[in-house]
């Protein structure tokens, strides 16, 4: 596969910004990454086969609600970046993969930093953390 040259991307990204500020001019924001949850519901639509790849992910995932606006959001703008009006299948698997790889990475960079605290640590140390749960990641 060829890279794109950094130009071809830079005007791609212009154009989606563009886009989205022109979409977002009556609601006070410029991007997609502002979208309120209401305004997730508005603008960012999914046909039905994309609804049942999201509740499937949903669930497979377990998302919070949080993070499943978060998903949209993404899928919304590479929507944008490949000049779509709508969200279509694949802008949300696009988005859902990249969820996955952050979620890969973030276990992996906990987990490091896990070993590296015990190989330094003393039991005393150590044992002062042990009421640290996967959750407050």
């Amino acid at each position: 596969t060829e890279s794109e040259p950094s130009a071809k991307i830079r005007e791609r990204v212009t154009k989606a910004r563009k886009i989205q500020a022109k979409r977002y001019e009556k609601e006070g924001i410029l991007t997609n990454a502002e979208l309120t949850a209401e305004m997730v519901k508005k603008y960012c639509k999914l046909d039905d086969a994309s609804t049942q790849i999201m509740q499937m992910a949903a669930q497979k995932y377990q998302l919070s609600g949080r993070r499943y606006n978060r998903v949209l959001k993404i899928a919304r703008t590479i929507a944008d970046l490949a000049g779509e009006n709508n969200i279509k299948t694949e802008h949300l698997t696009q988005a859902l993969q990249y969820r996955a790889i952050l979620a890969s990475i973030a276990l992996h960079l906990f987990l490091i930093c896990r070993f590296i605290r015990h190989s330094f640590m003393s039991q005393s140390q150590i044992s002062s953390f042990s009421s640290f749960s996967y959750s407050s990641l």
